[in-house]
């Protein structure tokens, strides 16, 4: 290919708006131009090649002098020039480049142009410029090249290589090791079994104050009538009733009866079948009979540890049918309604408000008593009677003091005894029945 046919990179047109890069008063220096048809043509300039723009005078000016030269402009422009589009956007590109404008944009800045081999320095509308061709380099803005930054790469995880059979069988010795020593941490710290067991012993004290401080129900009302304002101060009946007629003492004696009575007698209904106190082998109650467990520190009292056996672990064994009476007693009676409701009433529930000086001694007149009746009824018939627990004996009135009482309230105590006794058997019948079934 000849070097007349070699055309140098023309700047890109861009879009509309952007940044030019051609200041204004640039000179364009001749070999800018194409020579018209006879002249000085310049094929082999290895100048840069810049495409020629249509005349100032019109497309019907002759191609001499410096007319527009045939080979710049196609044929279909050459026939037939069609009309400029209106065009409202910056005036910076030419129809031919890829834009439109409705007039041809002149810079004021200096405009070479050719006169002979002369080159001249003309301003635009001067004499010298009249009539002639003079061709312009609209400047082309470019568009400028965003920063891309390189995408981000692709991280791929590849498995790791197998192993061979040693190390394989180290791996697995090492899980192994790790676990043994995961599971015997694991029963170290495994609660214990008293620990256990305690849970299971307040499970059953709860069941209880639900029954027995219930509103509904049948205890808390005969509890109520003890502590209520318009009560009775049973408290008059200890050293013999002194200072008390034969009517007062008869009301007073009544009155304590009924509530012994009615107490035990409701507690002899509860033997329910399902639940914490129910009669299976999965309740709460059965787990109380059994040998083999190991009570927390502190639940029994000296005097109930005599009637009982202990291996060296402080476990229970051989808990027979009258030992696990014993525990039933000592749980639905002594701990469950003495020591907790009677003894501490705004703590467990019977009370809000602090009570009254006779509704204390009444309810330590009803506690003696009833744990006088436990005393009685732990020890086989004939077989005298449970001392009383030094550990809770400052809380209650001693047996001098509460002895003319008991001897009023012996036929209560006969009526309560066998209703205990009937409860206490049957219950635990139950109980070990449960653990013969399927």
């Amino acid at each position: 290919m000849s070097r007349a046919g070699e055309r140098h990179q023309v700047l890109t047109p861009a879009l509309e708006g952007s940044k030019s890069i051609v200041p204004q008063n640039a000179r364009i220096p001749l070999s800018f131009y194409t020579p018209a048809p006879g002249k000085n043509r310049m094929y082999g300039s290895p100048l840069p090649y810049y495409p020629a723009l249509p005349p100032v005078g019109g497309y019907g000016v002759p191609y001499g002098g410096y007319g527009y030269s045939p080979q710049m402009i196609p044929s279909d422009r050459m026939a037939m020039p069609r009309p400029r589009p209106f065009y409202q956007g910056p005036q910076s590109l030419m129809p031919w480049w890829g834009g439109h404008s409705m007039q041809g944009q002149y810079y004021p800045g200096p405009i070479a142009f050719t006169k002979g081999s002369i080159q001249m320095k003309v301003k635009p509308g001067s004499r010298q410029a009249i009539g002639r061709q003079v061709r312009q380099v609209i400047p082309v803005p470019i568009r400028i090249p965003r920063k891309v930054p390189p995408p981000q790469p692709v991280i791929v995880h590849q498995p790791p290589p197998p192993l061979c059979r040693s190390g394989r069988g180290f791996w697995h010795a090492a899980v192994a090791a790790w676990f043994i020593a995961h599971l015997r941490k694991n029963l170290t710290n495994r609660p214990s079994s008293m620990f256990l067991f305690g849970i299971i012993l307040k499970e059953i004290v709860a069941a209880l104050h639900r029954i027995y401080l219930n509103p509904n129900g049948n205890i808390y009302p005969v509890l109520n009538d003890v502590i209520g304002p318009n009560c009775y101060d049973l408290a008059e009946l200890i050293h013999g009733g002194r200072g008390l007629g034969g009517k007062e003492e008869s009301v007073l004696i009544q009155e304590l009866q009924y509530v012994l009575e009615n107490l035990v007698y409701h507690i002899t209904e509860i033997m329910p079948s399902t639940g914490v106190l129910g009669t299976h082998r999965k309740s709460a109650v059965f787990e109380l009979i059994r040998s083999g467990k190991r009570f927390p520190d502190g639940y029994f009292w000296q005097v109930e540890m005599d009637r009982l056996q202990f291996t060296d672990q402080g476990r229970t064994v051989n808990v027979g049918d009258t030992e696990g009476f014993l525990l039933m007693l000592g749980i639905f009676i002594s701990r469950s309604l003495v020591t907790t409701i009677l003894m501490k009433p705004m703590d467990y529930g019977l009370s809000n408000s602090p009570l009254s000086e006779v509704a204390e001694r009444n309810l330590r007149v009803v506690a003696t008593t009833l744990l006088y009746l436990v005393r009685r009824i732990s020890i086989a018939r004939g077989h005298g009677i449970m001392p009383v627990p030094t550990e809770i004996a400052e809380y209650l009135y001693t047996d001098e003091e509460m002895d003319y009482i008991y001897s009023k309230l012996a036929r209560t105590f006969n009526y309560s005894e066998g209703l205990l006794r009937e409860w206490g058997t049957e219950y635990t019948r139950r109980l070990r029945g449960s653990s013969m079934q399927t």
